[in-house]
């Protein structure tokens, strides 16, 4: 470009419209307003799956849900929509504390490498944490890739 006034003129705009939208209300982040509606939405992409217990936590941004069989439904809320997985022992690499009673995720996944959970006070994070590595303890794991030893719960 010859003239970096037509590209500054350029970008001025996308931002203008990008604050118009958010001031007019048409832009509004993903939120789960309940269980209820956490295990709704999983289930638009995993219909077939029977869910025993849900949690979402305190800001409504993720879930876990606890399956029947060896897996663990996620749901988290990004930008104005949600992403859905089906977690079983291959797609867990960690679980890491970041305070008191939040932790992150970390997944065998590029386009979801971590879920970040702050967890509501109700909720019994012992038994939360119990699946996950029971989840990543499968025989399951180490026939996919994961290797003995390779899911890792920091502190948790």
């Amino acid at each position: 470009m010859e003239n970096p006034l037509i590209a500054l003129g350029a970008l001025l705009g996308v931002l203008l419209l990008i604050a118009l939208n958010r001031f007019m209300g048409g832009w509004q982040p993903a939120r789960l307003q309940s269980t209820a509606a956490a295990m709704a939405r999983y289930q638009q992409d995993y219909w077939h799956d029977e869910i025993m217990d849900a949690v979402v936590d305190q800001k409504g941004r993720t879930a876990l849900m606890a399956l029947r069989g060896p897996a663990v439904g996620l749901v988290v809320a990004m930008g104005d929509g949600f992403v859905t997985r089906r977690l079983q022992g291959p797609a867990l690499l960690s679980i890491d504390r970041q305070g008191d009673g939040d932790w992150a995720i970390g997944l065998r996944d590029f386009t979801l490498k971590r879920a970040l959970i702050l967890w509501p006070e109700d909720a019994d994070q012992t038994v939360w944490l119990n699946r996950l590595r029971h989840l990543a303890a499968t025989p399951q794991n180490q026939s996919q890739g994961g290797a003995p030893g390779a899911f890792k719960a920091h502190d948790a």
